[in-house]
């Protein structure tokens, strides 16, 4: 026999909740707060008790203990005002949280007298949508659960970006039987992903943990894919390719990187430009560097924007009431690698401007860059920072599409390793992932207000985490290592 709950309910209003319970061991209850989610929860039952059973979810998303009515419906012979609904509810929530074991129970009798055992009854408890809201927070706790991403065992380096109605997902893997590495490409959408495309297959990629492919689509809806390919023992370049059939088949590619000289260039950041074509920017020569590319690949705008920064620093960019804005890791003379932006305003590029004057000194790179991203003129910019021996991970918000940011959010648990991430959830709420040591977080950061607690997408990530947006949706890819086996996974986020 099954439990079926359904919670409905208008701020401000009042809301009906109805349990319908049977006597059966070994029920189940299901709770549909959307048409996109539904939860599901093994019941423990315990006749002698006849009370509150505390259960784990079935489904790893939701970690977390809660607490259903198990066996015995629980009823209120008597009218109860709304503030009684919510202090049973309230009641039962914070003793089965409590819980350490699936099969505690709880006489709910003993809890509150009000409150009878009824065999086979229905429980309906009418009251504020406070009731419901309570009940909604113990089921719906934060957390992840995995799309099952169609890379092989041995993938690394995932890259994601929202498209205008998908999810793009790029890729490394080694070819079997073969020297060679595939760059690869699978579409999410409508909750299925396409079978994996290949951009390019070689035997000279770059394949590095901090510094990785990408792929992006322009407001035409033409994909421009970049990587790394080697041009000599410790030198190579970034070439871009670009696809017009939703990466079916891909164009030669084409050098980024001009300026004629030989070396590392890499740290390559794409963001779609409001006309079509994409902004590229990337680190050569210890240089910050910048062009655009348009769909026949043709580039242009070509400028140098600081040429002294740290130069294994992943950069960050994206695109601010229209305009990018780029961030990266800067150098001092005295060697204070502090963030800084730089902007593209109606007069030209800004000059170099801290996100926060953190003060790390430190003499070799930390391979910790920043990032971004931004609706309208508000960006929300992420990084990592030990000055004065303190690690810490940070958010910042603007409202000046970059020109200043505000006051720094500490957002780590305590031990962070940096690799971040941030996305913009909505025009007050931003999503950031971080390495915590070894461990992949994700966590909830308001504008203004506290950021929630934080949910734990992988116990063993290596290299960097990309998220992206799509509608409501919040999507993490990143490496697992296990063991010596490594493979690239994506999970939603719930919040």
């Amino acid at each position: 026999m099954s439990l079926d709950a359904r919670i409905a309910g208008v701020a401000g209003m009042s809301v009906a909740m109805a349990v319908v319970a049977g006597c059966g061991d070994g029920a189940g209850i299901s709770v549909t707060l959307s048409s996109r989610l539904t939860f599901g929860f093994d019941i423990v039952h315990d006749p002698a008790q006849h009370g509150i059973a505390c259960i784990d979810s079935v489904l790893p998303a939701f970690p977390t203990q809660h607490a259903v009515a198990a066996g015995n419906a629980v009823t209120n012979r008597t009218a109860m005002a709304s503030m009684n609904a919510s202090r049973f509810v309230a009641d039962v929530v914070e003793r089965c949280t409590m819980s350490p074991t699936r099969s505690g129970s709880i006489d709910i009798s003993r809890s509150r007298p009000v409150w009878e055992r009824a065999h086979g009854r229905v429980m309906v408890v009418t009251g504020s949508l406070f009731a419901a809201a309570l009940l909604l927070s113990a089921l719906a706790a934060p957390g992840a659960s995995d799309i099952g991403a169609p890379a092989a065992i041995g993938s690394v380096s995932p890259f994601l970006f929202a498209a205008r109605d998908a999810l793009l997902l790029s890729w490394l893997e080694p070819v079997a039987g073969t020297q060679e590495t595939a760059l690869r490409l699978a579409i999410y959408r409508d909750g299925r992903w396409s079978a994996p495309r290949t951009i390019a297959r070689r035997g000279d990629f770059i394949v590095n943990w901090a510094d990785f492919p990408s792929i992006v689509q322009d407001a035409q809806g033409t994909l421009f894919a970049h990587w790394l390919q080697k041009t000599g023992e410790e030198d190579y370049d970034v070439r871009i390719a670009i696809s017009k059939d939703g990466g079916a088949g891909w164009s030669v590619p084409l050098l980024l990187n001009r300026e004629g000289r030989t070396g590392e260039h890499g740290f390559v950041t794409l963001a779609p430009l409001a006309g079509g074509g994409v902004g590229a920017t990337w680190l050569g020569d210890m240089a910050l560097r910048y062009a655009t590319i348009d769909a026949a690949g043709s580039i242009g705008s070509e400028a140098v924007l600081d040429d002294r920064t740290c130069e294994c620093c992943t950069t960050g960019m994206t695109m601010a009431g229209g305009r990018p804005v780029i961030a990266y890791r800067d150098r001092s003379p005295e060697e204070i690698r502090d963030i800084a932006v730089v902007r593209l305003t109606p007069s030209g590029w800004s000059k170099p401007r801290l996100v926060h004057a953190d003060g790390w000194k430190i003499a070799g790179c930390p391979v910790n860059g920043p990032q971004l991203d931004a609706r309208g003129k508000r960006v929300v910019a992420a990084w990592y920072s030990a000055a004065g021996e303190r690690a810490h991970a940070y958010v910042a918000f603007s409202d000046d599409a970059g020109a200043t940011f505000g006051t720094p959010v500490v957002i780590d648990d305590g031990a962070p390793a940096g690799r971040m991430d941030v996305v913009l959830v909505d025009d007050e709420n931003a999503v950031v992932t971080w390495l915590e040591q070894a461990e992949l977080r994700a966590r909830r950061v308001p504008r203004n207000g506290k950021p929630g607690p934080s949910v734990r997408l992988a116990a063993h990530a290596t290299g960097f985490a990309r998220a992206a947006v799509v509608g409501q949706d919040v999507y993490v890819a990143w490496t697992e290592q296990s063991g010596a086996a490594k493979r690239v996974h994506v999970s939603r986020l719930h919040f």
